[in-house]
């Protein structure tokens, strides 16, 4: 969650790993998610983990840290936890996936998220 940290590892210990920069809820992280934060993360961290209430809250999100070259994996879908103002964990996939287009999510229920990215297209 450290912006700091995960930069020494790219330009200080060299890593050619890809990186992705957690971003918390927490008010503290908010500048990360404006542009200019965005746009420093571009210049050392391969994506972003967000937590996935940034990406339900802010639709434009993803479409900016991807129009910087930077993946959005957001974190963490539960079935057993989901965001119940969309009415479930099948619909939560639907709208970080589908409609947010994020490139991944972190979840305790990949048994789940596989069996709903193998669903039929409608």
């Amino acid at each position: 969650f450290e912006a700091d940290t995960t930069r020494a590892l790219r330009e200080e210990f060299k890593t050619t790993l890809p990186i992705v920069q957690l971003i918390s809820g927490h008010a503290l992280q908010d500048a990360m998610v404006t542009d200019e934060g965005l746009l420093v993360l571009s210049a050392f961290a391969n994506g972003i983990g967000p937590d996935k209430g940034r990406v339900i809250e802010d639709p434009t999100l993803v479409e900016r840290a991807h129009n910087l070259g930077l993946q959005v994996h957001p974190y963490t879908v539960r079935a057993d936890a989901p965001d119940k103002s969309l009415g479930g964990f099948d619909a939560e996939l639907r709208l970080l996936i589908d409609e947010r287009k994020v490139d991944a999510v972190f979840t305790d229920h990949p048994d789940r998220t596989v069996a709903f990215l193998k669903r039929p297209e409608k």
